[in-house]
């Protein structure tokens, strides 16, 4: 099951992994042009009391910037990577025709509590 509201249709956006169980989706562009939004897929897996198999659950949320770290500025078809629990996001396209250069460090506050900081 898949729970959360998913990020809409975009391009030149990131995707990567944030630990074992999480997917982080930032950037890109979107039909209203570059997009600031970050967004995490979270796997959850819980095992039934009769003892059947685990069930697995994924959930969007949409997670901020751990201790009230600036969020990276919207951005398309840059690079990213984790990095001890950070995201390092590197270059990308910051306005019509502009690249830049620049590398930020965000570290997304992902709770491992299933179901938390859902939208619904």
């Amino acid at each position: 099951a898949v729970r959360g509201r998913a990020p809409a249709p975009r391009a030149g956006h990131t995707g990567s992994a944030l630990g074992r169980h999480a997917m982080v989706v930032f950037g890109g562009r979107g039909e209203d042009g570059l997009l600031q939004e970050l967004h995490a897929l979270q796997m959850h897996s819980t095992k039934p009391a009769d003892g059947g198999p685990p069930r697995v659950t994924l959930c969007w949320s949409r997670p901020r910037v751990a201790g009230g770290g600036q969020q990276p500025s919207a951005r398309a078809h840059h690079a990213c990577a984790e990095m001890d629990g950070s995201l390092l996001l590197f270059g990308g396209e910051v306005s019509t025709r502009a690249s830049c250069g620049d590398a930020r460090r965000a570290t997304p506050e992902i709770s491992h509590t299933p179901h938390s900081h859902v939208y619904r």
